[in-house]
């Protein structure tokens, strides 16, 4: 039986693993993106809370690549959860959704793993 995958927000999507203190890319899947240029929207959410807003400079709480991913540098266990990449165009007409759900381990090889409302799994210490 292969497994049902939810377009958006499903809790089985695949963990992307990366470590503490390590740069990690949240890609998204618009590969057009670079030659939309400054025409089009882009917001990035983690845990549904914006994390950057092209459009809004308040919003950019982190940095992204030229093609739009999301850059988290220095990577802590509160980086993990659900991130969301959402396109417009110019127009605000929805173009794109891209979820990813980023685990971030620990230093130690010990470590308990546990989700929060589905949404997260951290990596803990012990």
């Amino acid at each position: 039986g292969e497994k049902q995958r939810e377009e958006v927000g499903g809790a089985d999507e695949e963990c992307v693993y990366a470590a503490v203190g390590k740069t990690k890319v949240i890609e998204h899947d618009y590969s057009g993106l670079e030659l939309l240029e400054q025409s089009f929207h882009l917001r990035w959410t983690h845990d549904s809370k914006i994390v950057y807003d092209n459009k809004k400079d308040t919003a950019k709480k982190y940095q992204t690549t030229k093609n739009g991913s999301l850059l988290l540098e220095n990577l802590q266990l509160d980086n993990a959860g659900t991130y969301q990449a959402t396109i417009y165009d110019n127009l605000g007409n929805h173009m794109k959704s891209t979820v990813t759900r980023l685990c971030v381990l620990g230093k130690y090889r010990t470590h308990k793993q546990y989700r929060k409302q589905g949404t997260e799994c951290v990596q803990i210490i012990t």
